[in-house]
Parts: C-alpha cells; sequence; structure tokens
C-alpha cells in the first residue's frame, strides 16, 4: 500500500458544530474523487507551517493566520484518490 504525509487545515465555526471542506478540483475529478476533502496537500515545504501557508494560498487563495493555530492531532486513513493508498494527515 502507498503512503502518504500530508497536512490539512481543519477551519471550525465559533461554536465548533461545523466545519469548511472543498469541493474536488480538476486533478481529483479525474480520478473519479466526489467526495468533499479538507483544505491542505502533502507535505513538500521545509516545515509543516510553510506547507500549510502554500497548500492554502494555493486551494483558496488567501493568507492564513499563524497565531491563530493549534495542533489537534493526526488520523491515518485510506486516500480519498484511490483505496489502495494511505494518508497520514496532521490538522
Amino acid at each position: 500500500m502507498a503512503y502518504y504525509n500530508k497536512i490539512g487545515l481543519l477551519i471550525l465555526n465559533n461554536d465548533q458544530t461545523k466545519f469548511l471542506v472543498c469541493e474536488p478540483g480538476e486533478k481529483y475529478l479525474e480520478k473519479s474523487v466526489t467526495q468533499y476533502l479538507m483544505p491542505g496537500g502533502q507535505f513538500t515545504e521545509n516545515s509543516e507551517k510553510e506547507c500549510l501557508i502554500a497548500e492554502i494560498k494555493e486551494e483558496l487563495n488567501c493568507e492564513v493566520d499563524l497565531k491563530s493555530f493549534e495542533f489537534i492531532g493526526e488520523y491515518i486513513d485510506a486516500a480519498a484518490a484511490a483505496g489502495t493508498r494511505c494518508i497520514d494527515s496532521a490538522l
């Protein structure tokens, strides 16, 4: 099984009852991914913060406030694009 190290941004509303998800872009639609995705991506930068800043800029075209970030946890699951791939995501 292929293994990917990813980072994601979990954005919650004030009472933590809703969170932000994104519609899959063209590269995912070509792979038949139809479920919503959290913003983020594959870990490629020097640090987790640098990677997250780059991914959010690319996917949402906005800046992020690093002072408001809080590490929530990590999870491992099957990748959305292929059930034969596993992702390890830091939130």
